[in-house]
């Protein structure tokens, strides 16, 4: 696997992610997972977003890693909406 930069906006930006309880979260432009794991102890539901192939498994095994159940956490391959046809409470987003 490739080394994941977690470059110094995605830090800020986890400083400023409401700390507010949520039944869903969605990720768009999920990268490695990093938003979504860290808002996800406020939530019932983190869905991840990921196009890119190496993003994307990274953000599949930082899951795997922080022990976190397949039920609460699931990451999906997909350009930002088209494999969420949900609703959810709060969206989150770190674009390239």
């Amino acid at each position: 696997m490739s080394d994941i930069y977690i470059g110094s906006d995605s830090t800020k930006l986890m400083k400023y992610i409401k700390r507010d309880s949520y039944d869903s979260v969605l990720d768009l432009c999920a990268g490695s997972g990093v938003q979504g794991l860290n808002i996800i102890e406020n939530a019932e539901k983190v869905v991840e977003v990921e196009l890119n192939d190496v993003a994307y498994n990274a953000a599949i095994l930082n899951g795997k890693i922080n022990g976190i159940s397949p039920k609460k956490y699931e990451v999906r391959k997909s350009n930002l909406y088209q494999m969420v046809p949900e609703q959810f409470d709060c969206i989150i987003s770190n674009p390239p």
